[in-house]
């Protein structure tokens, strides 16, 4: 005689059970306002689940990519040296995010678009349904007498690299391949680095005042190499910090969060 084997009902199977046993009886007010409040707690709870699994699949494939390989060397321009470009970023790294249900794509955001800038939005999605969203500003690349259409061309390919080498923290080495599609600003820095920098406010939730409060300055422009240093390590470790306390709070499991 086999043994009998019990198994546990998911919230899930429990909440599809009630609503099965609700469609057959008469519903009063009260029933109602309870089963509003119930369908809430199981969106939440749904929704809690998608992002923890979206931050350990996130956390697992960024641990299995390795430092990106410098597969191009520079032409022309005051940097010299090999860097890596975006096509190497995604060869070395589409197949571990593919191998966790993990996917970045990339948008053009043209509400309120500005003259000569090009805002890039990139989406980090996950099978979950979970899906976390980034920005970046980019001076059209005016450089070199190109055409308008290179110019933004050669924007959007700066913005793509830069928001997908975020997004998953890649190493490339020394790579200071940014200051080429810019005018190079030995004693400031250069329109990439104000982009970075401002993508940085805005996602540590600061204010770019502060900043020029901190650093005694009256513009972006007045910034220099190690003032802009300081204020990214500082921002960067802000918004890892926030990163952080999300984490420990997703690692809290619920008990008995829906009792249906």
């Amino acid at each position: 005689m086999s043994d009998m084997v019990k198994v546990e009902a998911s919230p899930q199977d429990r909440f599809l059970t009630m609503v099965e046993h609700m469609s057959g009886t008469q519903l009063t007010d009260a029933d109602l306002v309870k089963f509003g409040r119930i369908m809430d707690m199981q969106i939440q709870y749904r929704d809690y689940q998608a992002k923890q699994d979206f931050s350990r699949a996130a956390a697992t494939a960024q641990g299995k990519i390795g430092l990106i390989l410098r597969d191009k060397e520079r032409a022309s321009g005051p940097i010299k040296g090999n860097y890596a470009s975006f096509d190497q970023m995604v060869a070395q790294s589409k197949e571990i995010l593919a191998d966790h249900g993990l996917s970045i794509s990339f948008n053009e955001v043209i509400e309120n678009e500005q003259p000569g800038i090009l805002h890039m939005e990139a989406i980090y999605r996950h099978v979950g349904t979970h899906h976390e969203i980034y920005n970046i500003k980019v001076p059209f690349d005016t450089s070199s007498n190109k055409s308008a259409v290179w110019a933004k061309g050669s924007a959007i390919t700066y913005a793509k690299k830069y928001l997908y080498s975020m997004i998953l923290c890649l190493g490339t080495g020394d790579d200071d391949d940014g200051l080429v599609a810019t005018t190079y600003v030995p004693e400031g820095i250069s329109a990439m680095q104000k982009a970075n920098l401002m993508m940085l406010v805005e996602q540590a939730e600061s204010s770019i005042d502060k900043l020029y409060r901190r650093y005694n300055v009256a513009c972006v422009d007045d910034l220099s190499q190690a003032q802009y240093e300081n204020a990214c390590e500082g921002l960067t470790d802000k918004i890892n910090s926030r990163k952080a306390v999300d984490a420990e709070v997703l690692n809290t499991q619920p008990e008995n969060f829906l009792n249906v």
